[in-house]
């Protein structure tokens, strides 16, 4: 139970890290965006990067959540 309760924490913090990363991000290039010298195709490209780290998250999240069978399953909400 020790380490069901240890790898519930880390998923969890790496969870809000990564929640709080992609705001981050998410604001920051919505910034440069409004800046009229920015490089389109970069906040573009940097921007379909962000989308692919963020499936992945989810996936991982996914993944865990199936770990073990007797919990009920988590059924992503997934926005945007």
């Amino acid at each position: 139970m020790r380490h069901l309760r240890q790898a519930t924490g880390q998923i969890t913090r790496s969870a809000n890290d990564a929640i709080q990363a992609y705001r981050r991000v998410s604001q920051a290039l919505a910034a440069e965006k409004s800046h009229a010298d920015a490089d389109r195709s970069e906040t573009e490209r940097t921007k379909r990067e962000l989308a692919r780290a963020r499936a992945g998250m989810l996936r991982a999240l996914e993944l865990a959540s199936k770990r073990y069978p007797w919990a009920d399953p988590w059924e992503p909400t997934v926005k945007g």
